[in-house]
């Protein structure tokens, strides 16, 4: 009985350890059920979400593909054709920039041998030929003409004839047989001398060139005072000051203003320049120093140089943007401004103006055309040519359009429509014929015009009246054709008369140093400081139109200033002389 008892007794505490395990297992079994039922609860919330974000993603699919469906239709409205696009992107490769810079003026076809060699008669005959009927031109085939190409000349050479060479160099010395071995390198015989009557010498010259460091200097007057009895006191002779209250020379001045005006440097860089030089002045001195200088110039030079331009019969005008500094109830604020200007090719004369930066026509009325002998002008198509002719056609005042301009609207339409491109060689050929005649007199110009220009002016007209009624062209080549046929009249204007130019580009190429001192200095602190930086830069235009170096031209002038000189009308650019030196006067 007692071992019956053991037994039950050892089977019992074996099943109570087996429970014991059963119950661990149990309770891994229930956490690893606990974790499953979460881990699948995460899923069905993921689940949901990613549903949610698929069905979100269908929309703004189908939201792009609506607005894809958009653009195309557009695209296919304006009449865009975006593989020609591409293709140019793509295969259009250019050798040079200019390659690249004609092909954006418009010169397309400008590769064929065969206009490039005609001269005008035979030019302007294939030219309305082709393009002498809109209908029969479009399925008309080029034909094949064959013409002899002019004689070119050789550089430096007059109707073909070579010049005889001045200078050799040892190469060229070399390939004609004579011994160069014991010449210096970069040597060049200038001339062969000779002593007496036999025996000659050779001038070898070997060019070098040099830098002399710049230096600004600080001039120091000591001005002794003194008393006169019975008198008041007396002071020695000062300096003579270019402008009051402006302590700089005229060479100082000149070297800022070359800097600066032609050379478009900002005035942070300048100032980097004098420190190099040992000169350290403060900005706002130097600003307000300058700014002085200026304001002196302008106040002397500005009203003839008005004068001057009012007696043109012909200008150019255009305008271009400055962003001026401005400060409205203690805040600073930087606003685009306009600078307008005009330039008399028949007088040799530029004129920049800036009135608060207005835009108005009303800046060029007062100041330039009423009181003038102007009759004509060429401009772009800006609202306020259209506004200035309006006021002064009672007065007889034409005003012709610039086909520049024109030109470029073809150019962008030409992108997108290949049928353009007639239309821009026969642009392209009107300015070859303004390049033949351009040195020629006024009335003999107006002859070329008519006789050569004209018929193809006509065509162009009624090609671009046909593009206009034809709703196979694009949004780019009916604006190309609004913008020349709204004012064809303008357009037509240089065929009636032989001083007016066909284009504006003498007035466009003046605006270019403003433009590169644009990216430079950025902008006008104040707006007399626009008003003198306009100034400044008419300055510097009308010494580039008489060919005057502007340094020497603003030092001379500036000289002459001080000296009191009140004959302001015969220093401006197109009146000036340069005064006579002491070496010309030897000379003389």
């Amino acid at each position: 009985m007692a071992s019956e008892n053991v037994r039950l007794t050892n089977i019992n505490s074996h099943q109570a350890s087996r429970i014991k395990f059963l119950e661990g297992e149990n309770a891994c079994l229930a956490s690893e059920l606990n974790e499953a039922e979460r881990r699948c609860l995460d899923l069905e919330v993921s689940d949901k979400a990613w549903m949610e974000e698929c069905e979100s993603l269908k929309s703004r699919i189908a939201e792009l593909e609506s607005k894809l469906s958009n653009l195309e239709a557009l695209a296919k409205e304006a009449g865009t054709d975006f593989e020609s696009v591409v293709n140019l992107i793509r295969h259009r490769t250019f050798n040079t920039n200019s390659d690249a810079s004609r092909y954006l003026n418009g010169e397309v076809g400008v590769s064929d041998e065969r206009l490039s060699g005609l001269n005008l008669n035979d030019l302007v005959k294939e030219i309305t030929e082709r393009y002498v009927d809109v209908d029969a031109a479009e399925s008309r085939k080029e034909g094949t003409v064959k013409c002899e190409s002019r004689p070119k000349r050789g550089r430096g050479s007059v109707k073909g004839v070579k010049k005889p060479r001045r200078v050799y160099t040892a190469n060229l010395l070399s390939r004609m047989g004579i011994d160069t071995s014991n010449l210096p390198a970069g040597s060049k015989l200038i001339r062969r001398r000779k002593k007496d009557g036999t025996e000659a010498y050779d001038e070898w010259v070997v060019v070098v060139y040099d830098y002399v460091p710049g230096n600004v200097g600080r001039r120091e007057y000591v001005i002794g005072r003194f008393n006169v009895p019975g008198d008041d006191p007396k002071n020695s002779k000062g300096p003579q000051l270019i402008a009051e209250g402006a302590y700089v020379s005229a060479s100082f001045a000149r070297f800022y203003f070359v800097s600066k005006i032609e050379l478009g440097l900002s005035e942070s860089r300048i100032l980097e320049m004098f420190k190099s030089m040992h000169a350290d002045i403060p900005q706002a001195t130097l600003n307000n120093w300058m700014h002085k200088v200026m304001s002196r110039l302008r106040e002397a030079l500005q009203g003839p140089m008005l004068e001057e331009i009012r007696k043109s019969t012909y200008v150019q005008n255009d305008e271009t943007r400055i962003d001026v500094r401005s400060v409205i109830d203690g805040k600073e604020k930087y606003y685009t401004e306009y600078i307008h200007g005009c330039v008399s090719t028949e007088r040799k004369i530029v004129v920049m103006l800036y009135e608060e930066g207005s835009r108005s026509a009303g800046v060029q009325l007062r100041n330039i055309f009423e009181g003038s002998l102007i009759t004509a002008f060429t401009s772009d198509r800006a609202a306020i040519y259209g506004t200035i002719e309006n006021c002064l056609v009672e007065y007889g005042v034409i005003r012709s359009a610039c086909w520049f301009h024109g030109r470029h609207y073809l150019v962008d339409a030409y992108i997108s429509d290949k049928r353009i491109g007639p239309l821009i060689e026969m642009t392209n050929t009107l300015f070859r014929i303004e390049r033949e005649c351009a040195d020629k007199p006024e009335w003999l110009r107006l002859q070329y015009r008519q006789k050569y220009s004209l018929p193809i002016v006509d065509a162009i007209m009624r090609r671009l009246k046909a593009i206009r009624g034809d709703t196979s062209y694009g949004t780019l080549a009916q604006r190309a054709a609004r913008y020349i046929l709204d004012d064809e009249q303008a357009f037509r204007m240089f065929l009636t008369d032989g001083r007016i130019m066909m284009h504006n580009n003498t007035a466009e190429r003046m605006f270019r140093h403003i433009a590169m001192g644009r990216r430079n200095w950025l902008h006008s602190g104040s707006h007399d400081g626009a008003r003198n930086i306009a100034f400044m830069y008419s300055l510097l235009e009308s010494c580039r139109l008489n060919g005057l170096d502007f340094g020497d031209y603003i030092e001379d002038v500036m000289r002459r200033l001080a000296e009191g000189d009140t004959d302001h009308a015969s220093i401006i650019a197109c009146n000036y002389k340069p005064r006579q030196t002491e070496a010309d006067a030897k000379t003389a």
